[in-house]
């Protein structure tokens, strides 16, 4: 690798005392480039250096770092994203500076990088000078209490083709302005299969009609305009976006699904307790807060479903989500990214484009989305603490997921000006869990 500071003078590397108090954790597992960067890096900071994600995470956790150098691509089929994602969980490192050292360095990339919570990133082969300049800008950055992402770019995402009635359906549902229940019920009349199917749901055993609804308008007035498009959103979503045919696929498809709306469900009974006046934009924001995944399933198919896995031939245990690190090098674009565009596509409103966009890091989110978008967040952050959603608990009990919650630093953002505590509110969460499966598999058996 090219070397052009062999010596580096004194006034090039050296910028105080302070700067030797500085302590870095460096993530690569090339053993030539961690040697390079140690070389590099050790005479201005004190230097440790990691070579695996597991082992990253766990010296994050026992030492305290002023800034991390992550590769991006690691081993085991783990990701730098995936360890800033671990590490940003962690008390005291919300906003320390991380940079992205990798080879995946286009613009596209690096868009992609700093939105997945990346401060800088450099390109490999990294020259001394780059690294050292990268790290000094950081430290001298003052800290953000607020810090907007970047903005997503579109171009180039291919989505599968969208029903008009989910474009319809999804405007209504998060428009600012008053329910349009005659909008609602045009919108749903041009789709002949979803009327019907509305009308035999609400005349099922489910609602104990006393008396048979036969009309679309009177289904809307019967149930409000907020939970019909929430109930037609989920029916018209898990069909639009089926995936890839074989089981492993299927597992996927059902997996997003059932999370997606756990998360919706969460949000809405929470959004009712701390008094947030739009509960069922809150159930909305957790119904799409994972389309771009649903969109990634139906585009790349067999592709996606194998990082799902333990292993690609999927030999080993279905694991869940892939960090999004994955996703960028598999496919140059992320679930975020997909999801924000079908939601341009569908018209959502500024509210939901939040929540696809910050629902993943909600302390990013502008105060003007708050508390919409940290109530997303902690209701996808319940969804996915899951281990099993077909058992009967699949919290692994009360305490497991108080403690969880407690370690979760967006939820002081949900009540931020309210009338209750961090602990009362991980207390209303523990207690609306308890409702949501049953309730998950009532609407996706509906739907």
């Amino acid at each position: 690798m090219p070397r052009d500071i062999v010596g580096a003078t004194q006034e090039e590397t050296d910028t105080g005392e302070d700067r030797e108090a500085v302590r870095l954790l460096v993530v690569e597992d090339n053993d030539v480039t961690r040697r390079l960067l140690r070389r590099m890096l050790e005479d201005a900071y004190q230097v440790d250096m990691a070579e695996e994600a597991g082992e990253a995470i766990q010296q994050a956790e026992e030492e305290a770092y002023d800034v991390f150098i992550l590769d991006v691509n690691l081993k085991d089929r783990r990701t730098g994203v995936e360890v800033l994602q671990a590490v940003r969980r962690m008390e005291g490192y919300g906003s320390t500076p991380a940079v992205a050292c990798t080879a995946y360095a286009l613009d596209d990339h690096r868009e992609h990088f700093l939105r997945a919570g990346f401060d800088d990133v450099v390109a490999k082969p990294v020259t001394k000078r780059e690294i050292l300049d990268v790290v000094d800008q950081r430290l001298e950055e003052p800290i953000s209490s607020e810090v907007e992402a970047p903005e997503i770019s579109l171009s180039g995402i291919e989505l599968p083709p969208i029903p008009t009635t989910l474009i319809e359906v999804a405007s209504l549902a998060s428009s600012p302005e008053s329910p349009d229940v005659e909008a609602l019920t045009e919108a749903l009349q041009k789709d002949a299969v979803v009327s019907q199917w509305l009308i035999r749901h609400i005349n099922s055993a489910y609602y104990s009609m006393r008396e048979s609804i036969d009309t679309v308008e009177r289904a809307v007035r019967y149930l409000g305009f907020q939970p019909v498009c929430n109930l037609i959103l989920t029916k018209v979503i898990g069909e639009s976006f089926s995936g890839a045919e074989e089981p492993e696929g299927e597992q996927v498809q059902q997996y997003i699904m059932k999370t997606s709306v756990l998360a919706a469900y969460v949000a809405r009974e929470l959004s009712k307790e701390i008094g947030f006046e739009e509960p069922g934009v809150a159930y909305t924001g957790g119904i799409f807060a994972q389309i771009g995944r649903l969109a990634l399933l139906e585009d790349e198919g067999e592709t996606y479903v194998d990082l799902w896995f333990e292993e690609q031939d999927r030999s080993a245990s279905f694991r869940g989500p892939p960090p999004q690190g994955q996703e960028i090098l598999h496919f140059e674009e992320d679930y975020v990214q997909n999801g924000l565009a079908v939601g341009k596509a569908c018209g959502v409103s500024d509210k939901l484009q939040a929540v696809l966009r910050a629902h993943h890091r909600p302390a990013r989110a502008r105060t003007a989305f708050r508390p919409l978008v940290p109530l997303v967040a902690v209701a996808f952050k319940v969804a996915h603490h899951a281990d099993d959603l077909e058992d009967e608990n699949p919290w692994d009990g009360e305490e497991a997921l108080a403690r969880d919650l407690q370690g979760f630093q967006v939820t002081r953002h949900v009540v931020e000006g309210q009338p209750l505590s961090e602990r009362k509110l991980i207390a209303l969460v523990v207690d609306i869990v308890g409702d949501a499966i049953e309730f998950v598999d009532e609407v996706l058996d509906a739907a």
